[in-house]
């Protein structure tokens, strides 16, 4: 099991590999779409798979959407941000996710009482499942990407140097506290799911389809936690270790990302018989995902009248 985990996993660290080799220009023009494509191509094999089509190499393509997601926005990251700030914004992310998790699993910590399926493995210190912490560092990209296109907040946007120190603060907690938001409400829809799918289990319930509320108050302090640490750093870090502004094809990859994990996990809600989780998921992602293609969708016009 584990050699086949990390030959997936072989998926990530190619995109790592690319970034530091290949050019930013060529990275953008062929390595970016490439990536995009093989995303998506996991992605309709992950659906064929739930929708019953039994077939080894679908079954194995679809096993790779994780991994396929982390690549992408790992090179999107690289192409927007820069290899500096990518690096920076994984290296936290994962670290949280992982502290995190470890904290909870162990002692019930920031989420409450919970362990994972023993099936998912590897895992770290034989308590958080790999697979889950990458998701972590997938998820909190994408969180991050949707807070920049709904305050527009990007390359050259906000300097603190011209801002009072209160005002940098206010900005701060508003943009992180929207990233937090975004994935947040992302779990509400997966947690119902997977829980019901037993890939892990809360020993105490909970309120909310038997999941407490402490899981999603610590899903947003987290997800908070690295944003507004990153961001902090963000804005005293050289302006030129930032690639290139964000373009609303960028954008566009990162919404279409968001709408797979709607897609996916509805489909299941669905097939294990709780049409309340997808009709949760609705309700609480739909609304970031039409604010954001309706900004997506002016910058795109805007674009095209120059």
């Amino acid at each position: 099991m584990e050699i086949i985990f990390f030959t997936k996993l072989l998926v990530v660290l190619i995109a790592i590999a690319l970034i530091l080799i290949v050019k930013p220009l060529q990275l953008k023009k062929t390595v970016y779409p490439i990536y995009f494509g093989f995303l998506i191509v996991t992605f309709l094999s992950y659906i064929l798979t739930l929708m019953g089509v039994t077939n080894w190499l679908v079954d194995f393509v679809g096993s790779l959407w994780i991994f396929a997601g982390l690549a992408f926005v790992i090179i999107h990251s690289s192409i927007t941000m820069g290899k500096t700030k990518t690096g920076l914004f994984f290296s936290i992310a994962l670290i949280f996710g992982l502290v995190s998790e470890v904290l909870g699993v162990k002692y019930g910590w920031i989420y409450g009482h919970y362990y994972y399926n023993p099936m998912l493995t590897p895992a770290f210190f034989g308590l958080v499942p790999v697979i889950n912490v990458l998701s972590w560092a997938l998820i909190i990209y994408i969180s991050y990407v949707f807070a920049n296109i709904i305050l527009d907040y990007g390359k050259n946007r906000f300097n603190p140097k011209n801002e009072s120190s209160l005002l940098v603060f206010i900005v701060l907690i508003l943009i992180s506290m929207i990233s937090a938001m975004v994935a947040t409400n992302l779990d509400m829809l997966v947690d119902p799911v997977v829980v019901a799918t037993h890939a892990w289990f809360w020993i105490d319930g909970g309120e909310y389809f038997g999941i407490p509320i402490s899981n999603f108050v610590g899903w947003f302090v987290v997800v908070f936690a690295v944003s507004f640490i990153f961001r902090g750093i963000e804005l005293f870090m050289d302006k030129k270790s930032m690639a290139t502004e964000e373009t609303p094809t960028h954008s566009a990859t990162i919404i279409s990302l968001y709408i797979m994990f709607l897609l996916i996990y509805g489909y299941t809600a669905l097939l294990i018989g709780h049409p309340e989780y997808l009709l949760v998921g609705v309700t609480a992602m739909g609304p970031f995902i039409l604010i954001t293609m309706l900004i997506t969708y002016l910058k795109f016009k805007k674009e095209g009248k120059k």
